[in-house]
């Protein structure tokens, strides 16, 4: 049986003078490790990314605005590390118990977007 293998699936999109960084999985652990050379950008969007933990983007320092569609991620917590994270929107995650108490430690959270989450029953506190 051949082995099956993912490409990274990116692109780069410019609009009001950013970048916008926009990765489509599945990944493998190796191409969510070469996302550390966008690690200064200031917008990323993931979408259907399978992961254990976001740990892949906690050290983005400049990260102010994080979007995810239809992931699964087993740890949260990591996002907890973006000290200037202001807008986060989750929308098709597709975890059967999220575990997202960390929401209460995004302090500088101004905008925070919540679609298509069907197996979030309990708002976390804030």
């Amino acid at each position: 049986m051949p082995v099956k293998k993912h490409k990274v699936t990116g692109t780069l999109k410019q609009y009001e003078g950013e970048v916008h960084i926009v990765v489509e999985g599945p990944l493998s652990k190796r191409d969510l490790t070469s996302l550390q050379k966008y690690r200064d950008q200031q917008l990323l969007t993931l979408r259907h990314i399978q992961s254990d933990s976001l740990e892949f983007i906690s050290d983005w320092a400049d990260l102010r605005d994080l979007r995810l569609y239809g992931c699964r991620i087993g740890n949260w917590s990591p996002l907890t590390r973006l000290q200037r994270l202001e807008h986060l929107f989750l929308n098709g995650m597709r975890d059967r118990q999220p575990d997202l108490p960390f929401l209460s430690q995004l302090t500088r959270l101004e905008k925070l977007g919540v679609g298509a989450f069907p197996h979030w029953t309990v708002f976390p506190d804030m």
